[in-house]
């Protein structure tokens, strides 16, 4: 399994607009919530392009065994694109660690 990704991760859109979510927040790490992916697919921006990003059009990293609330982690790397082009993800994700 990935690192997971938390709402401390910056999401961002080809163009560099930042892509807000809303953490449901049952689950965190290194003190922020973990991100569903279905969070990630239904973030929104606000693209300044001149052609721009206007949704998150897919998510393809998420875990098969953790979930949240029964919806999947969403993990890295994160295989996310918005109808231009990938999601980049600032700084990395977030190692999880039993004790």
């Amino acid at each position: 399994m990935g690192d997971v990704i938390t709402s401390a991760v910056q999401l961002a859109c080809p163009h560099k607009a930042p892509i807000a979510t809303v953490p449901a927040g049952k689950l965190t790490a290194s003190s922020s919530p973990v991100l569903q992916a279905a969070e990630v697919q239904s973030g929104t921006l606000s693209c300044p392009a001149d052609k721009p990003c206007l949704k998150v059009a897919s998510v393809g990293g998420s875990s098969a065994k953790l979930t949240i609330g029964g919806s999947p982690a969403a993990i890295s790397p994160l295989d996310a694109a918005t109808n231009i082009g990938p999601v980049s993800t600032v700084p990395a994700a977030v190692k999880l660690k039993a004790s």
